[in-house]
């Protein structure tokens, strides 16, 4: 039987008026009054509280603990899952100890996801413990034997009933069998429409956060492959906004985590703070060390200290942008030289129609249309043209006349100095 998913976001759903903190008593009783109502009416399913918006919670312990005790107290056999959840709330989360008791009294488990994607059992302990890698697994994989999770884990016979037990009781998201020698989990809900969900969400707020930029140049320009465009993205200037840098860099992780990627193969200005935001994310909270490797030039990218990669080397591969697919391509053509493993591309922003033919993942696409020199309307217009350099994203004033023979790229000297 297929669960219902009912999403709320904190900020604009279940707030007064959209605030970025919550810190007075008034909003604590507005926002579990709301929750009341809400939940009278949601009889079924799995509730998700987005905590993207939320930048700041004044005594995290207390707000956590009681929107988490206020649910339980309305309907003690409900699901919740919370999203987007930054580290002050997760390490209050973590470190609730009365929150833990409460949640062990009730027999509930709640997976959070936090900003990394990755799954926190609360009220099973260490997060890193083997039970609740245990249902990690079983989350992850829609479907699993307990007798394969005890096989990678080396789960004891203990271990082994604590995972069945807990997941027996949580119907709501395991479906739980025994058949004599075998016991078989499944999640009771579909779960790629709640990671769809999760995904269009976070898509949507980095679409505004973006537009608020003003970073969408319209114009007449001409891309470092020569075509020319009436409008284009600057994407530099979002190295201006620190946190949106590391909010894209969360959701690259996101998408990308479970490829195993052991190197990052950048280009541009933004795909070196981006590679640079990801290597240190990763080494904080997953204890693993990603080594980057920033490339430059067009239409062949470099390394700039002429790094290379080992054979199978599992690499992941980031873009500022995809219009054509031609840097994509020389990107794939750099790694498979040195017969590394591509395990995953991605572009902040992708043309429709052509970063899907480079077999890459976008997060925002975007619809666009280039022109050749022969065919610019613009150009024919005798409208100002602007290059745009490749590595920076920004546009320069060019000569007519010297379109075709322009090479766009910085220098070494240059790169570094930026």
């Amino acid at each position: 039987m297929k669960k219902y998913l009912h999403y709320y976001d904190i900020n604009t759903s279940l707030l007064p008026k959209p605030i970025s903190i919550i810190e007075h008593d008034k909003d604590h009783e507005f926002f579990h009054t709301a929750l009341e109502k809400m939940l009278k009416h949601v009889e079924e399913g799995i509730l998700i509280l987005d905590f993207e918006d939320i930048r700041a919670i004044e005594r995290p312990n207390r707000f956590t603990q009681d929107t988490f005790g206020r649910i339980i107290e309305l309907n003690d056999n409900f699901p919740f899952i919370g999203i987007n959840v930054n580290e002050q709330v997760l390490y209050a989360l973590e470190d609730a100890s009365n929150l833990g008791k409460l949640l062990g009294e009730k027999k509930m488990i709640f997976p959070l996801f936090d900003y990394l994607g990755n799954i926190h059992w609360l009220g099973t302990g260490d997060d890193d413990s083997k039970i609740s890698q245990s249902l990690t697994l079983i989350f992850k994989e829609k479907e699993i034997d307990l007798d394969e999770v005890t096989e990678q884990l080396k789960l004891s016979q203990q271990e082994i009933e604590d995972v069945a037990s807990l997941a027996e009781r949580n119907q709501h998201f395991f479906k739980y069998g025994r058949e004599e020698t075998e016991v078989h989990f499944s999640l009771a809900f579909e779960r790629d429409n709640l990671f769809n969900l999760i995904r269009s969400k976070v898509q949507d707020h980095l679409e505004r956060e973006i537009e608020m930029l003003d970073i969408r140049l319209e114009g007449h320009f001409i891309l470092p492959n020569s075509s020319h465009t009436s409008s284009l993205f600057v994407t530099s200037k979002i190295i201006n906004n620190p946190k949106l840098v590391k909010r894209i860099a969360c959701e690259i992780i996101r998408r990308s985590i479970n490829y195993n990627f052991e190197t990052i193969v950048s280009y541009s200005l933004l795909g070196l703070y981006l590679a640079k935001e990801i290597s240190a994310i990763l080494l904080k909270f997953n204890k693993k060390e990603v080594r980057y490797i920033v490339t430059y030039g067009y239409p062949t990218p470099l390394p700039r200290f002429g790094e290379e990669i080992s054979e199978k080397e599992n690499v992941l591969i980031i873009t500022d942008a995809i219009s054509s697919g031609k840097s994509m391509a020389s990107l794939y053509n750099f790694v498979n030289i040195q017969s590394g493993n591509i395990v995953n591309s991605i572009t902040v922003f992708g043309r429709e129609g052509f970063y899907e033919r480079t077999g890459s993942d976008a997060i925002l696409p975007y619809s666009g249309t280039t022109y050749s020199s022969q065919d610019c309307r613009l150009c024919r217009e005798q409208r100002p043209a602007f290059e745009i350099d490749a590595f920076s994203s920004m546009p320069k004033q060019s000569k007519i006349e010297d379109i075709e023979t322009t090479v766009s790229s910085l220098s070494p000297d240059e790169f570094w100095d930026m």
